[in-house]
């Protein structure tokens, strides 16, 4: 099966739509005697996976974060928290987007179909983040802001 040219296909941004947004995981872990005022700077480590209904126009992007902190004081042990979110997008006629192997499994995805969901997906989830930990020892921490092409992601 020949690849397809994406510069052939055009991406229409009014045909992607966001359904849905879940929280699937939240875990927050902080020492109760940790002095906020120690922290340094914090560790992000995020990354997403993009799954498909190709017979109902679907996509879902998961999008996970593992957080951490460094603190001045090499004595205090650290918070850690570990967030996952969906993101459940709908676009018309999903398959001219994708890219199949022989089997019928996906190889690639349109590159600004993926810089869509993975903006919207890394946006909503920093705002979301901001929310989540407000009152927490991660409430100075925002997510970076990235090119999100170069978000770690499964295919």
């Amino acid at each position: 099966m020949e690849p397809k040219v994406w510069a052939d296909i055009p991406f229409s941004p009014s045909k992607l739509n966001l359904l849905e947004v879940k929280y699937l995981k939240g875990n927050m872990e902080s020492p109760e005697d940790l002095f906020t005022e120690n922290i340094v700077d914090f560790n992000s480590d995020c990354s997403m996976s993009v799954g498909f209904n190709i017979e109902q126009n679907m996509l879902r992007a998961n999008f996970s974060a593992a957080l951490s902190s460094n603190y001045a004081d090499e004595i205090e042990t650290g918070a850690t928290a570990y967030f996952e979110l969906s993101f459940i997008f709908s676009y018309e006629k999903l398959s001219e987007m994708l890219d199949f192997d022989n089997d019928g499994i996906v190889l690639k995805i349109h590159p600004n179909l993926f810089n869509a969901i993975s903006s919207i997906s890394y946006s909503t989830s920093r705002g979301l983040l901001i929310s989540r930990l407000q009152g927490t020892s991660f409430s100075d921490f925002i997510l970076p802001i990235i090119d999100p092409n170069e978000l770690p992601h499964n295919v």
